[in-house]
């Protein structure tokens, strides 16, 4: 990945989404348990880690609390990521391989017809 292939706020963004992660998973919590914390669903804070929405920086703030840094140390992880790409392309692979890891392949879905109704 090279830093002319992303705009900056797509760079940041994706930074910002993999420090997050980090610190999360660091600070032992899922994604439900920091979410309930900050007061916002764990689907936004999905798409918080995978860059997928804009954070706005009340959400900043409240994300640094959550891990218990505060906003110039979660910039500044977020920072190492945008200064070192290769690193930043090996985690975004990472994440997506976790990601379809957890989802089912077509071939192992059950088929609409053959699943039990319910009523």
């Amino acid at each position: 990945m090279e830093r002319s292939t992303l705009k900056d706020d797509e760079l940041w963004a994706r930074a910002l989404g993999l420090t997050v992660r980090d610190l999360r998973k660091t600070a032992r919590l899922t994604q439900e348990q920091l979410a309930h914390e900050l007061g916002i669903t764990r689907n936004h804070m999905q798409k918080v880690e995978r860059a997928t929405t804009r954070v706005t920086f009340t959400t900043l703030i409240a994300l640094a609390n959550g891990l218990g840094i505060n906003l110039v140390e979660l910039l500044a992880s977020a920072q190492q990521y945008v200064n070192d790409l290769p690193r930043m392309e090996d985690a975004l692979k990472q994440l997506e391989a976790e990601r379809l890891r957890g989802r089912p392949r077509k071939d192992d879905r059950t088929p609409a017809a053959s699943r039990p109704r319910i009523r």
